[in-house]
């Protein structure tokens, strides 16, 4: 294998609401240069938000005995429902084509005014799996209506003694 692409999650399950990141890694072999733009399709449509990925620091690593550059995009994002989500994207990359007809030219000029040509090439991405579950329901309060998480509110008053029938403004 010269191209792969690989799909992990950061958990194998989460709860309904819970951040969770993707991390999509695009492997390809040092001798190999692919162009900027990666395209992903495949994922779930419905039951989670748009997932935005952004790249993250490449790396490097050895598989088989070969060198990989390894492009990495993470993304977070939260179910709005629970269940079984599967993910079995296709990445496509453009893989750099090496211009053959300008190898005798000029050194200075080639480099100047030689096109890069780019062929797609779509990879496959083995399922991944993730479990999306509901909020417990034990131990729930009573005016518990599905908000999770660590909040924290600040208000203030103005002005801060008022008699009875006189405007206030809380912010």
């Amino acid at each position: 294998e010269i191209l792969f692409a690989r799909l992990e999650p950061d958990r194998k399950s989460a709860y309904v609401q819970e951040p969770f990141g993707p991390i999509l890694s695009v492997y390809s072999r040092q001798d190999v240069q692919i162009a900027d733009t990666i395209n992903l399709q495949g994922m779930p449509e419905t039951g989670l938000p748009d997932l935005k990925w952004q790249e993250i620091e490449p790396a490097r690593e050895v598989v088989n005995g070969s060198v990989f550059s390894i492009r990495r995009f993470s993304a977070r994002t939260r179910a709005v429902s629970s269940g079984i989500f599967e993910f079995s994207p296709v990445a496509t990359v453009q893989v750099v084509i090496p211009n053959q007809r300008n190898r005798q030219r000029d050194p200075f000029f080639s480099s100047f005014f030689d096109q890069i040509e780019t062929r797609p090439v779509n990879l496959p991405v083995e399922k991944t799996v993730l479990e999306i579950k509901s909020l417990p329901e034990n131990g729930r309060p009573g005016s518990f209506n599905g908000a999770v998480g660590n909040f924290s509110f600040e208000t203030s008053a103005r002005p801060l003694r008022v008699s009875a029938g006189e405007p206030a403004t809380l912010t």
